[in-house]
């Protein structure tokens, strides 16, 4: 009896450290140390009206492979609107997630500036195709008018440096949250030392990845316009 229930809390065990995205030169979960002036990893940024519910699904993805990463967004931890360019500065990296009106929002332009003011790392994530790139842009240019110490153009290109589109389903979803890892990490203060960095030169491996594979003979893929690829083996 006493090791049944052994087996069964080693069997949970290793499905937790499964479930972890791990490193592919050492295979162990990354190391999320914060800055001493930090109190959460990441600060989710996203205009209520359009993007309330896919950053919530953001956040507890991210937390579902890494419990211990903490984030702040608004619904857990707003307080004081007040507050929020000292949020910015508690948190090691400023993650937006852009849909329609973000730029409309006062406080999301507060957000984005604050982070640019005191050189927070950026991610932006987006959904649907690469023309949001170009609408996020645009919207960028007509609202962020009211003073900033940076020209527009120079928001811009902060912001479309390098977008992350939020992939759904299994393996796609991973990739996304994947490169939302490697970018928070890269930020952290145990990989800012030379050689610890280049633990993260690999990548990551998440749970379930598909790995590799070899093919026993060649394909021909044909892609129409559309997008829609269509696969013969020959």
């Amino acid at each position: 009896m006493v090791f049944g229930m052994l087996l069964i809390t080693a069997c949970g065990l290793l499905l937790k450290v499964n479930r972890a995205p791990t490193t592919q030169e050492h295979r162990i979960p990354p190391n999320l140390e914060m800055p001493q002036t930090c109190k959460y990893h990441l600060f989710l940024s996203r205009v209520w009206r359009s993007g309330q519910d896919k950053t919530h699904i953001i956040a507890r993805s991210l937390q579902l492979y890494l419990p211990k990463l903490l984030i702040w967004l608004d619904v857990d931890n707003l307080d004081d609107v007040g507050r929020l360019e000292e949020d910015i500065a508690e948190s090691a990296v400023v993650l937006i997630f852009y849909s329609e009106g973000y730029f409309r929002s006062v406080n999301c332009r507060r957000e984005f500036y604050q982070a640019v003011l005191i050189d927070k790392s950026i991610i932006v994530v987006y959904e649907s195709n690469a023309s949001v790139v170009g609408e996020l842009k645009e919207e960028c240019a007509k609202y962020c008018t009211d003073g900033f110490l940076l020209e527009v153009g120079s928001l811009q290109e902060i912001l479309t440096k390098d977008p992350i589109q939020l992939l759904k389903g299994g393996s796609f979803s991973a990739e996304t949250l994947k490169l939302v890892y490697m970018h928070l990490l890269d930020n952290l203060p145990f990989y800012e030392d030379i050689g610890k960095k280049r633990v993260l030169d690999k990548g990551l491996q998440m749970p379930n990845e598909i790995s590799s594979i070899a093919l026993s003979s060649s394909i021909q893929l044909l892609i129409c316009e559309e997008n829609a690829v269509f696969v013969t083996w020959q």
